[in-house]
């Protein structure tokens, strides 16, 4: 989602035409709003539930189509809900449709795998292979897709995406926003408000508390090390939310239970997870699933070294030229973390080569004129 907004506020600058059109999670949101330039359709179903989603399919045909004279191009952030609904849109009303997936599995369907378990199915089963086989025949009727790591665009491939329909185009991040924190009494006051030792190493977590970002192995990991006689402090960023996933209370339990309680901080949602990374001298990801790893890229951004897996789309950055270390196992993540905790010098030398990979690659410029040149005219719906 903010990788969504920030696309769409950086094509708003350089004067294209841009409508968002989203789902109304809460009953206080406007229908209708101008949010950074663009103006925002909220559509029902209205609330939060993560089956709600699915009404999305007919509730975003209404704007399109409201729209469908003053807009070129169908930009989808995540067609696993949306694809259908606009390569039909997109061939009834003459719209260009670029199909962005967001996570593994949207093409194969291996997504829907932890919902379909709940009626004993799976991507695999009989029924759901020929649902998803015709699914797919529509789908690749769009005019790009766009993927944002060699993971997905070999699942793409995979699913007989031709060749010369799919771009690779990273997620971006507002560099200048997201810059290194330069005063060190900024970084102590953060810590403060925070309930975070000035005088200890503070290693951070963004992103959504759920299982598979590999929070429960990374709290196992974190007990090991206050066992060693370390003094670090962790501090997770984020909630459960309504991810089938969520593990937040298994977590506070967990921290409750092992006496971390005075060494790992839960700080809750965060819309701008700056000043956490400010606070913080180390960025910890130990996810086992990720599309891409947009958390890593904010935490380069701003000059924290990372400690991460290399899965998924990791796998296209995360390596020690990048400013990132990657670990595989438990020894090598408790070795990585040491030796940048032992080592201010190391830190920051890691810190400066991530910045640097940021600035050259995955800045929201670079991203947004790649887009311009797919949409290839100054109009677009997203």
């Amino acid at each position: 989602e903010n990788q969504a907004r920030a696309l769409a506020a950086s094509l708003e600058a350089k004067s294209a035409l841009v409508t968002v059109v989203t789902r109304r999670w809460e009953t206080l949101q406007p229908g209708v709003a101008r949010v950074d330039g663009s103006l925002v359709h909220r559509v029902g179903p209205t609330g939060r539930g993560h089956l709600k989603k699915w009404g999305l399919a007919l509730t975003a045909l209404g704007p399109i189509l409201h729209h469908r004279r003053t807009h070129r191009v169908l930009v989808v952030n995540g067609f696993r809900v949306l694809g259908i609904p606009a390569v039909l849109a997109g061939r009834t009303f003459g719209l260009r449709v670029i199909l962005k997936g967001d996570s593994p599995g949207e093409m194969s369907g291996s997504f829907f795998d932890a919902g379909l378990a709940r009626f004993g199915l799976s991507h695999r089963s009989i029924p759901m292979r020929a649902l998803l086989a015709l699914r797919n025949v529509l789908l690749r009727r769009a005019d790009v897709f766009v993927a944002i790591s060699s993971e997905l665009e070999e699942e793409l491939l995979d699913h007989g995406v031709p060749a010369d329909k799919i771009q690779r185009i990273p997620n971006g991040v507002d560099a200048t926003h997201l810059a290194p924190v330069v005063d060190d009494g900024a970084k102590s006051r953060l810590r403060r408000d925070r309930g975070l030792p000035v005088d200890r190493p503070v290693a951070v977590y963004t992103g959504r508390l759920v299982s598979y970002k590999g929070l429960p192995r990374l709290l196992r990991i974190w007990k090991d090390l206050r066992a060693e006689g370390s003094g670090a402090h962790l501090l997770l960023v984020g909630e459960g939310s309504e991810d089938i996933h969520n593990c937040e209370s298994d977590l506070r339990q967990f921290v409750v239970d092992h006496g971390l309680t005075d060494c790992v901080h839960f700080r809750g949602r965060v819309e701008d997870v700056r000043d956490e990374l400010h606070a913080a001298d180390v960025f910890v990801f130990p996810t086992e699933q990720e599309a891409f790893g947009l958390a890593a890229v904010e935490a380069m951004a701003c000059g924290l070294p990372v400690v991460s897996t290399r899965t998924g789309g990791l796998a296209d950055f995360i390596h020690e030229d990048n400013g990132a270390i990657p670990f595989a196992t438990d020894q090598e993540f408790l070795a990585a973390l040491r030796g940048l905790i032992d080592d201010p010098d190391r830190a920051a030398e890691f810190g400066r080569r991530g910045r640097q990979a940021v600035l050259r690659d995955y800045s929201i410029e670079a991203v947004r004129d790649r887009y311009l040149g797919l949409i290839q005219g100054p109009e677009v719906v997203q």
